[in-house]
């Protein structure tokens, strides 16, 4: 969750490369994602770069419910405005 442009998504591609993993990114920035799909290192068999405000309760996602093991969110809470 908040991916930015993948300075957290690459080293955790590249350490599950050769393993049954998945990893799903987003962040609300059209072009951070697009760096991050654009990035050498992406690969979609490997991961889903999506652009997703969290904010929107209503929004759909990407992945069915209950399917994740982990979700990292660096800096991420503190930069939400506390009415949101």
């Amino acid at each position: 969750v908040g991916c930015g442009v993948g300075n957290s998504v690459f080293p955790i591609i590249n350490t599950i490369k050769n393993t049954d993993s998945f990893i799903y990114c987003c962040d609300f920035s059209p072009s951070a994602i697009q760096l991050v799909k654009d990035h050498s290192d992406y690969d979609g068999a490997m991961c889903h770069a999506f652009v997703h405000d969290i904010c929107e309760e209503v929004a759909s996602f990407p992945f069915p419910p209950q399917s994740l093991d982990v979700i990292l969110a660096v800096f991420v809470l503190s930069s939400i405005h506390p009415q949101r």
